[in-house]
């Protein structure tokens, strides 16, 4: 049994969603500016994959502490828990920064860059881990919403002692206000 078990992948529950505003299908689909509100920051809960009509999207989700936009939070939030469509490079980062489940990440959506070889446009996005793990410490078992102790699986050494072989440090913790973002 995964900690996704508990939480819903399907039109119910909430979407943090950067990007764009509205639905194609309602014809009021707006693209977004990437801005300092297009900043996610909270905790990793894992990804569920394979997803969607052709079975070849991601979906993360993220315990939120802060989100710099709430009208970027589509659906109804429970649990206070977003998925996040995953894109190449979000997926990319993602795995290769060996997140774990319970770390505290911010996630900022960059905007649509040319690639420098040519072709199509793509979703560029920050993966950022706090440099303080003492004000933004990965969560225990008992703080991850609705799972029940039995049925999760234990958290690595590595997350519960907020270490990282790969992390490349972001830079100090402004002030000591709880508001500020540690990235």
């Amino acid at each position: 049994m995964s900690i996704l078990d508990d939480f819903s992948s399907t039109t119910t529950g909430a979407v943090w969603e950067p990007k764009q505003t509205g639905k194609k299908k309602d014809n009021n689909l707006v693209a977004l500016t990437p801005g300092d509100d297009s900043i996610l920051v909270g905790w990793f809960m894992g990804s569920e994959h394979d997803l969607g009509p052709k079975k070849d999207s991601t979906l993360h989700k993220i315990k939120i502490k802060t989100v710099g936009n709430e009208d970027h939070i589509q659906g109804e939030l429970t649990n206070d828990v977003v998925g996040i469509w995953g894109t190449g490079v979000l997926n990319n980062k993602i795995v290769d920064s060996s997140i774990q489940i319970g770390q505290c990440v911010a996630i900022k959506w960059l905007g649509k860059v040319a690639p420098k070889s040519g072709g199509n446009p793509y979703h560029n996005w920050d993966l950022l881990v706090p440099n303080d793990l003492t004000k933004y410490p990965p969560l225990g078992m008992n703080e991850m919403p609705s799972v029940s102790a039995t049925s999760e699986p234990s958290m690595p050494e590595a997350a519960q002692q907020g270490q990282k072989d790969n992390v490349v440090p972001v830079g100090d913790v402004l002030g000591s206000d709880d508001d500020d973002l540690p990235f």
